[in-house]
């Protein structure tokens, strides 16, 4: 990409490709078709993907995340879920990008003396296959169905059809939720808990230290989804039914 030229929302996904040497990571976290999308503008592809075109963008030009206030506990159900995605899923996924860029960059350069690597590398992939497609879920169905629970009218259409209650969406969150903690705590083993090996250089301290924070987000993200949101959901629910 020339000096000084960001990624725009109406440039292609070819010549994005083309420009700027991450934008092939971001593409993959993300869930953009890199095949047979490549005429797209960046909007349209985005929209295929079911992901806000602005995120996209921010990433493509490692913009930093803006602060998000915590709502209360007791707040309504759409601040909860607005930020979750705002904060938790954009984060996520951000950090996922950078994790999963760091990750390749020192296998390439460190493949014969830390030979652990590997298997990092491979885990947060796991992660990123794992992960964004259910924060996506979540996002496109789950949310937009508990948001409804507070507009005048509750929107069956999105989920009820499929699973009669939301209780049985919300178990299998759960269980995703279990999994990827499970997943994190694997990728702990194998990274000694997070410390870098002696003397290791820049990169290698910066993956350590960023699988350490993406740990630490992803409980406070599973914690206020199990113990909040959707216990609040499921008890709202059970009292429209009764109206």
């Amino acid at each position: 990409m020339n000096a000084g030229r960001e990624a725009t929302a109406v440039m292609s996904v070819s010549d994005l490709l083309a420009a700027l040497p991450r934008a092939s990571v971001v593409f993959e976290v993300v869930g953009i078709d890199t095949c047979c999308g490549l005429s797209k503008s960046l909007t349209d592809a985005a929209e295929a993907a079911h992901i806000d075109v602005g995120e996209v963008v921010d990433l493509l030009n490692s913009r930093e995340i803006a602060p998000v206030s915590a709502p209360d506990s007791d707040a309504p159900l759409t601040e909860i879920t607005r930020y979750i995605v705002a904060h938790f899923h954009r984060r996520a996924r951000s950090i996922l990008v950078e994790l999963t860029e760091l990750s390749r960059r020192v296998c390439s350069a460190h493949t014969e003396r830390l030979a652990t690597l590997w298997d990092m590398k491979d885990a947060i992939e796991q992660l990123v296959r794992e992960l964004v497609p259910h924060m996506r879920g979540e996002e496109r169905y789950h949310f937009r169905y508990i948001d409804s629970m507070q507009s005048p009218e509750l929107n069956r259409e999105i989920l009820v059809p499929l699973y009669g209650t939301i209780q049985y969406p919300l178990q299998s969150l759960r269980h995703d939720h279990s999994r990827d903690l499970t997943a994190m705590a694997d990728l702990r083993t194998i990274a000694s808990d997070f410390h870098p090996p002696a003397s290791s250089c820049k990169p290698v301290q910066r993956l350590y230290a960023l699988m350490a924070v993406f740990e630490r987000e992803l409980q406070q993200h599973v914690q206020i989804e199990d113990q909040t949101l959707f216990p609040r959901a499921v008890e709202m629910e059970r009292k429209l039914a009764t109206i």
